[in-house]
């Protein structure tokens, strides 16, 4: 097919099934990590905290570097299958060592917590980095992408609705500790390999690519070139994962000690699930009414003022809390399609302006915020708790210990939201523009 020709259905879904992979091991160590290190291995929130950070620090390298292979990468099955393949053997084998407590010394516990979950990330790299630049490559319609990027965010909440009604139920049903949470992880990541497979055998790269390989000082010119946009997008991923982050981490404590019934934690996720697969299957036509930018814009600002709202909602009004997260989690489903499909319009609009092409730098950089803000998040996750004077396995928690895990779940994730939404109203890259850019490009392409 023509570059510019719609994926059909069966490449929409094996190209989103992909995220579904990618979301059984993000959503994993997104929900349970911190709490398999503080409750169950025995390591400090503090500690917790820095080995997040660290990690992310380490992806300083690794994603930029994971951008530029894949750039320069020239093979029969395109530029980015092939790590897909790769990364989710390596990530799947990794996701087991970082749920894994093999040593007795706590010392020892703490040196494989650093090295487990540094190299889960390094091989996340390689798997996430390339199946994000993949949208680009399998169509230059900015409406397939919407589309593409649709599909995406159904799998992924799909993914993600299996991690929360499969982890703990398998936790328990295996007898709990670290043992566990071993075959938790064994699980999920033999699902997350064999359905990667189906996304590499299932898409291709039909984008022409120029016959020029990028070299570093081109990466770096499109990275440029993506301007005030490719910035702006980048600071709505960063506040928008650093919200995930914040409440997925803190969520399960939430639940455990404010609320004081444990078993409404996957009742809540379920809810949130669905509440967020209508919102991404919304996106596309609301999007279309309103526009990507100010779609994004009324997605911010409506799930920020839900988290006000469960800020300041009692523990007992259960109802009204659940009420007040599945607004929250509908308007969740919109912002996470465009922002996705907001990204591939910066590559086009940085080789319009510099004539380079360089995919893999844009989302390794967008990667690398992208993660960051997961280390940050998870990070003031472990910090509030370690201020607040948090006790693991207490039979309950002070006053200070559950309103720090209700700022948290809710005012926290409100105040980044809100510059989220102040990013996106500045966003220039409307409609009409992007229309007149994609046509000068291919404009150029055709010329001899």
């Amino acid at each position: 097919m023509s570059q510019s020709t719609k994926p059909t259905t069966s490449v929409n879904m094996a190209y989103g099934a992909g995220d579904l992979a990618i979301n059984l091991h993000f959503n994993s160590v997104l929900l349970m990590l911190l709490f398999f290190y503080t409750d169950v291995v025995g390591i400090s929130p503090a500690t917790a905290g820095t080995i997040f950070v660290v990690a992310r620090i380490v992806d300083a390298v690794t994603d930029p570097m994971m951008g530029w292979i894949a750039d320069r990468t020239r093979t029969s099955m395109g530029r980015f299958r092939p790590y897909i393949l790769l990364g989710a053997f390596l990530t799947g084998v990794l996701l087991v060592a970082t749920f894994s407590a093999p040593f007795e010394e706590q010392s020892a516990k703490v040196l494989w917590a650093y090295g487990t979950y540094i190299l889960f990330g390094v091989a996340y790299t390689v798997m996430s980095i390339p199946y994000s630049a993949l949208t680009a490559a399998i169509t230059d319609d900015a409406g397939a992408r919407t589309v593409l990027s649709s599909f995406r965010m159904v799998f992924a909440t799909i993914g993600t609705l299996i991690v929360y009604l499969s982890m703990r139920p398998i936790i328990e049903a295996t007898g709990g500790g670290v043992a566990g949470f071993q075959y938790a992880a064994l699980f999920l990541a033999v699902l997350a390999f064999l359905v990667l497979v189906w996304t590499v055998r299932g898409t291709k790269e039909n984008v022409t690519l120029p016959t020029h390989v990028p070299t570093m000082r081109d990466m770096l010119a499109a990275l440029k070139g993506g301007g005030l946009p490719l910035a702006l997008v980048i600071v709505t991923f960063f506040m928008g994962m650093l919200v995930f982050t914040i409440r997925s981490a803190v969520l399960v404590y939430y639940f455990k000690y404010n609320i004081g019934d444990e078993s409404l934690f996957e009742v809540f996720l379920a809810v949130s699930v669905v509440g967020q697969l209508i919102g991404i299957v919304a996106a596309p036509f609301i999007a279309a009414r309103l526009g990507k930018m100010q779609t994004n814009l009324l997605g911010f600002v409506v799930v920020g003022i839900s988290g006000m709202g469960i800020f300041y909602t009692p523990y007992d009004q259960i109802g009204l809390l659940f009420a007040i997260m599945s607004i929250g989690s509908l308007f969740i489903g919109l912002i996470t399609v465009v922002g996705w499909s907001l990204l591939p319009d910066t590559v086009e609009y940085a080789e319009w302006r510099t004539g380079i092409r360089a995919d893999g730098a844009i989302y390794a950089v967008a990667s690398f915020f992208h993660k960051m803000s997961m280390a940050v998040g998870g990070f003031i996750g472990a910090m509030i708790l370690a201020v607040t004077d948090y006790v693991p396995k207490a039979p309950q928690q002070s006053e200070g210990a559950l309103d720090g895990i209700a700022f948290a779940v809710g005012a926290a994730p409100a105040i980044c939201l809100f510059v989220a939404a102040i990013a996106i109203y500045f966003y220039p890259l409307n409609e009409k523009r992007f229309q007149k850019i994609s046509k000068d490009l291919i404009a150029r392409k055709a010329r001899p």
